[in-house]
């Protein structure tokens, strides 16, 4: 596979993950979540896979290294966040996850500008 087609593929993935964090912090902030909502269920298991260092396909496993050198995304701190979105969120999980939608944002704009030659 050449360089291009795997920028593609990781900006895809990257792109749904964000687009799920993003959805999630909507309902958070707008009071409109519930702990059943498929994304709250998908992000809370995402966040497991994250922080179990032992597990994950390769694009968690990019993720996970991503997020080294993130103290607010540490793997103990993202194992409670995914476990606090499936019971109660309060307000203490919102700056964690805008952190995650920040690093997977850059980590896009990166990708894509692969895919368009910009950056190597």
């Amino acid at each position: 596979m050449n360089q291009q087609g795997i920028s593609s593929g990781l900006y895809d993935e990257i792109r749904d993950y964000a687009e799920l964090v993003d959805m999630v912090l909507v309902g958070l902030k707008a009071g409109t979540s519930s702990p059943q909502d498929e994304s709250r269920i998908a992000l809370a298991k995402l966040l497991e896979q994250l922080a179990n260092g032992q597990t994950g396909d390769l694009s968690t496993r990019l993720i996970r290294l991503l997020l080294r050198g993130e103290p607010q995304l540490d793997t103990p701190h993202l194992a409670k966040i995914g476990r606090v979105l499936l019971a109660s969120p309060d307000a203490s999980v919102i700056a964690p996850l805008e952190r995650l939608a920040a690093v997977l944002e850059q980590e896009r704009l990166t990708a894509a500008a692969r895919m368009r030659g910009s950056i190597r």
